[in-house]
């Protein structure tokens, strides 16, 4: 059986759902409608989905959209989700995923999108979450990734994205995440590899991208800005980056065991450009490394360089060709 609402304008008490889905059709679907509620929007048992399209969720007093069973799926698409005191979206139980499409999350007190067991995705699409009083998004157990497309987090209190347990990873393209009160990025996760693409990392309080250092964890990054952080530019086990720019983060640009970077520049940092802290031979190739408030690299192992401008002022930027044309390299570059 399956309860649906639409086309309403209704001040509740609550929507509580116990019913069970029929087959992959959420057993609770919500259309084209405006929602003030007194607690919220809460599914209780197994295989109880729910499903909101085209709707104003605009006050709530609790968690405004809560799974409580395992296997039960959150689905958002064209809605608004605002002020509620807890949580935006919250999946309590494992394998409970969330998928948010052309929505909003903003001015809640808990975090914007929460899924708080094991193999429980959250993927968003051409979305905002922002101003929440907590993180923007935060998957909490094993094996439960992050998909961003086309979205923006900002202006959250804690963390723009946090990920955690073993073998969760990111997902971000076309992407922001500004102006967070933490981390643009944080996780604790290990035996994964989170990819990052044409997005920008910036304005975060505290480093832009942070993944724990000793845990074992890739990040690619391409075509990305990580700039005007609090803390370090990225953080990570390993990182593969190419056709960046990490640039006037408070600390080091980039710190890892291992780095591989292609047309990267670091560039006015608040320590050293690079650091490198494993045993393994790190590469920078076609890259810009200046005008760190430190050196521009150190390294424990073995760091091969080729075709690259380390410390001192960028005359090559130009004729190295690889800067993205906002870069700021280029302006400091001498003419």
């Amino acid at each position: 059986s399956k309860l649906v609402i639409s086309n309403s304008s209704l001040s509740l008490g609550s929507i509580d759902n116990y019913s069970n889905d029929v087959v992959t059709i959420p057993s609770l679907q919500i259309e084209g409608s405006l929602l003030n509620l007194v607690e919220n929007i809460e599914s209780h048992v197994n295989y109880s989905s729910i499903k909101i399209s085209n709707t104003t969720i605009s006050q709530a007093g609790d968690h405004a959209i809560r799974t409580n069973g395992a296997f039960s799926n959150i689905y958002l698409e064209n809605d608004t989700i605002e002020n509620a005191p807890g949580n935006g979206v919250y999946a309590w139980a494992h394998d409970s995923k969330v998928a948010m499409k052309n929505s909003t999350i903003r001015n809640c007190t808990g975090i914007g999108i929460y899924t708080n067991s094991y193999n429980s995705p959250v993927t968003v699409s051409n979305s905002v979450i922002e101003n929440n009083g907590s993180n923007g998004i935060r998957t909490y157990d094993s094996n439960s990734d992050i998909f961003l497309t086309n979205t923006i987090v900002r202006s959250n209190l804690g963390s723009g994205i946090a990920f955690q347990g073993a073998y969760s990873k990111l997902i971000m393209d076309n992407s922001q995440s500004i102006s967070n009160g933490g981390y643009g990025i944080y996780s604790s996760s290990y035996g994964s590899t989170s990819e990052i693409q044409r997005s920008t990392i910036s304005e975060n309080a505290n480093s832009g991208i942070y993944f724990i250092q000793y845990q074992t964890t890739t990040l690619l990054a391409m075509s990305s800005i990580i700039c005007n952080n609090s803390g370090v530019g990225i953080q990570a086990s390993t990182i593969d980056i190419a056709n960046s720019v990490v640039s006037s983060n408070q600390s080091y640009g980039l710190r890892a065991n291992y780095i591989y970077g292609n047309y990267l520049t670091s560039i006015f940092n608040g320590d050293k450009g690079v650091i490198e802290e494993g045993s393994e031979t790190s590469y920078l190739f076609n890259s810009i490394v200046c005008l760190n408030a430190q050196y521009g690299a150190q390294y424990s192992g073995t760091f091969d360089f080729t075709n690259c401008k380390v410390s001192g002022n960028p005359k090559v930027a130009k004729s190295l060709g690889h800067l993205l044309p906002d870069s700021l390299s280029i302006d400091a570059a001498d003419p």
